[in-house]
C-alpha cells in the first residue's frame, strides 16, 4: 500500500532539515567539502522522500520547493517509481494472513498499513498480482529502531512464530 515517492536531489549551500507534515523526509546522504579547513562552495543532500497514498509526488516536489524557499538550492528528482492501486484487503491471501495471525497472536488485530520502507510489490501490483508486506512478528520499538542499521536483527524466538504464521495462512490456501 505504499505509495512510493521520488527520491530527490538538493544541490546549493549547506541547510538544515526540512519536513512535511504526514509524509517523511529521511536524509540519505550528504556530500560537501573536501578538506576539513576548508568551507564548501557547494553540498549535496539526498533525501529519501515517502508518501502518504493521497500525496501526489508533483505536488510534494512544489511544496518542498516552497518550504526551502532559496532559487540557489536546485531540487532534482533522481527516482521516481511509477504509483500502484493497494492490494485489497478482501483478497483469499490477505482473510489467510488474517486468519493465521490471529491464531498464533491472539486478540492481534491485522490491518492494512503503509510501512516506511520500499518493497518489490509496487511491480506485481501493476500487473494486477496481489501483494503484501507481511512481516509477522511483533516488534519492540527498540527493535523497529534497528532496522536498515548495522545491528538490524530479529530475535530468534520470534522467527519460530512468524514462520507458523506464514505455514498456517498457506495451509488454507
Amino acid at each position: 500500500m505504499v505509495n512510493s515517492a521520488p527520491t530527490v536531489t538538493i544541490t546549493g549551500p549547506a541547510s538544515g532539515g526540512v519536513y512535511a507534515p504526514g509524509d517523511t523526509i529521511a536524509l540519505t546522504v550528504l556530500d560537501g567539502g573536501y578538506k576539513p579547513n576548508v568551507i564548501p562552495e557547494r553540498a549535496e543532500a539526498v533525501l529519501d522522500c515517502r508518501l502518504l497514498p493521497d500525496t501526489k509526488p508533483d505536488v510534494f516536489i512544489e511544496q518542498l520547493r516552497k518550504i526551502v524557499d532559496d532559487p540557489a538550492i536546485k531540487i532534482e528528482i533522481i527516482q521516481s517509481p511509477e504509483p500502484t492501486a493497494p492490494s485489497p484487503t478482501t483478497n483469499p491471501l490477505f482473510v489467510a494472513m488474517r486468519r493465521a495471525a490471529s491464531q498464533v497472536y491472539p486478540g492481534i488485530a491485522v490491518t492494512e498499513s503503509m510501512t516506511t520502507g520500499g518493497t518489490d510489490s509496487r511491480f506485481f501490483r501493476r500487473h494486477g498480482v496481489p501483494a503484501y508486506g507481511f512481516f509477522p512478528v511483533l516488534v519492540s520499538k527498540q527493535l523497529t529502531a534497528t532496522v536498515h542499521g548495522v545491528d538490524e536483527r530479529l530475535p530468534a524466538e520470534d522467527l519460530g512464530k512468524a514462520v507458523r504464521v506464514i505455514y498456517e495462512a498457506l495451509k488454507t490456501l
